[in-house]
C-alpha cells in the first residue's frame, strides 16, 4: 500500500509554537581551555569519565579537546541522564 502526501493546513491545535524566554546561554559555563585535573562528582563517576574518555579517544579529537570535554561534562553532570531510572 503506497501513500500520497496531501497538502493541507494545520489547525491552531496542533501547532508547535516555540517561545523561547531570556538567553538559555547565559547560564552555561564557559569552557576553560586549560582545565584542572578530572575530580570525580556525585553522578558523573571516574567510571563513566573512563567510558567516555575511551569513547571519544578515537584520534580524532586531541586529548586536551577531550579534557575540555570531560570538564564540561562534569560541570553539567545534572543535564545528563546517567541512569535507566532517570
Amino acid at each position: 500500500m503506497k501513500t500520497k502526501p496531501v497538502a493541507s493546513q494545520v489547525s491552531k491545535d496542533f501547532r508547535i509554537e516555540c517561545q523561547i524566554i531570556g538567553n538559555p546561554l547565559a547560564t552555561i559555563p564557559q569552557l576553560n581551555p586549560n582545565p584542572p585535573p578530572f575530580v570525580p562528582m556525585k553522578q558523573f563517576t571516574s567510571e563513566q569519565q573512563a567510558k567516555l574518555v575511551k569513547d571519544h579517544d578515537t584520534g580524532f579529537l586531541t586529548t586536551g579537546k577531550i579534557n575540555v570535554l570531560v570538564d564540561m561534562v562534569a560541570k553539567q553532570e545534572k543535564a545528563f541522564a546517567w541512569e535507566d531510572s532517570e
